[in-house]
């Protein structure tokens, strides 16, 4: 069993865009969580109500802004058992991003994590690094991620850590190194690098998908500033 994870924060446009990307292109073989982290834009419970029963879909919201770490953490344990997958609510996905991510993870027994590639998601991004890329002139984005389905392949590369924009986390490595940091990484930005780590530690890898490109939006609950500056706090307390 997988469980997708969605923190949400403001932005109702794009977390309706993510969610209706999801329900289109997962399959019926998965649950979805939605957590609304105290949300300050009135659109935000309105638009999450739509998604009220539909099967599969379950949606809580946070009395109090708890911030990331934590909202993501209370998704993973009301995942119970399942292994998780953490997704942006600035994310959207296409057709076989879930199975491409499960066959990255299962390919190997001591892989913890699998993350996609994406047009604009840091060191992660593709074909340039750091930067927001544009589609190929005249394809959609589907189309984009289809190609790179079909043409990726399947290396699998190790890489040092994860990236929680769109990450596969196996449940038995949530089971032996337990859950994110809320204390070192309340807003997160370093959280899933720490989580890396600690798997490293215990014997487990880190590999990027290739084949699975998600569009991810990026910044828009926290501000590119905003984003800059808890990315800097994040890897200061990550280097000590």
């Amino acid at each position: 069993e997988v469980a997708i994870i969605i923190p949400v924060y403001n932005a109702a446009a794009a977390v309706k865009r993510c969610l209706d990307s999801v329900l289109a292109n997962s399959g019926a073989r998965c649950r979805l969580i939605v957590i609304d982290d105290a949300s300050t834009e009135p659109e935000i419970a309105p638009m999450l109500s739509e998604y009220q029963g539909v099967p599969g879909v379950e949606i809580f919201s946070n009395p109090v802004n708890l911030g990331f770490t934590a909202t993501v953490n209370r998704g993973m344990t009301l995942a119970g058992q399942a292994d998780v997958v953490l997704l942006n609510a600035d994310t959207e996905v296409a057709s076989q991003w879930l199975t491409g991510l499960r066959h990255a993870v299962f390919s190997c027994e001591d892989i913890a994590t699998a993350t996609a590639v994406s047009d604009n998601a840091g060191a992660f991004s593709v074909p340039e690094l750091e930067c927001e890329n544009v589609l190929p002139p005249e394809w959609t984005f589907a189309q984009t991620a289809r190609a790179h389905w079909q043409a990726a392949g399947h290396a699998y590369p190790v890489l040092p850590t994860g990236n929680g924009f769109c990450m596969y986390i196996r449940r038995s490595v949530l089971d032996q190194i337990g859950l994110f940091d809320v204390e070192a990484f309340p807003q997160g930005y370093g959280e899933e690098n720490d989580f890396c780590q600690r798997a490293c530690a215990a014997g487990y890898r880190h590999v990027i998908a290739g084949n699975v490109l998600v569009r991810h939006a990026r910044s828009l609950s926290f501000g590119s500033q905003r984003r800059e500056a808890l990315g800097q706090i994040g890897m200061q307390v990550l280097r000590e």
